[in-house]
């Protein structure tokens, strides 16, 4: 997962999420990024830092991960990443 600060500071959050031809056809595609959604939904409502934009990356093994373990990826990763951001403040 990255994360990038935008020029402007606004307080608004952007996610984006990006799924490669690598990870499957076109059907298996769209669900990895619906799951992803899903949990990021459940997700950020607990962790949501304003003015920074998310970039998800799904992998090929997202698609066949259990739900309840996606959502403890992400939360893991987010996590970690506000952990390393407030070391660097």
């Amino acid at each position: 997962m990255q994360a990038l600060y935008r020029a402007d500071q606004s307080n608004q959050t952007r996610i984006g999420f990006t799924v490669t031809r690598r990870v499957g056809n076109a059907v298996t595609r769209n669900r990895t990024k619906r799951r992803l959604r899903a949990a990021v939904r459940i997700v950020f409502n607990r962790f949501n830092q304003a003015g920074i934009d998310y970039v998800i990356i799904g992998r090929k093994s997202t698609a066949h991960t259990s739900f309840p373990q996606l959502e403890s990826d992400i939360h893991q990763a987010i996590t970690k990443f506000t952990s390393q951001q407030s070391k660097n403040r």
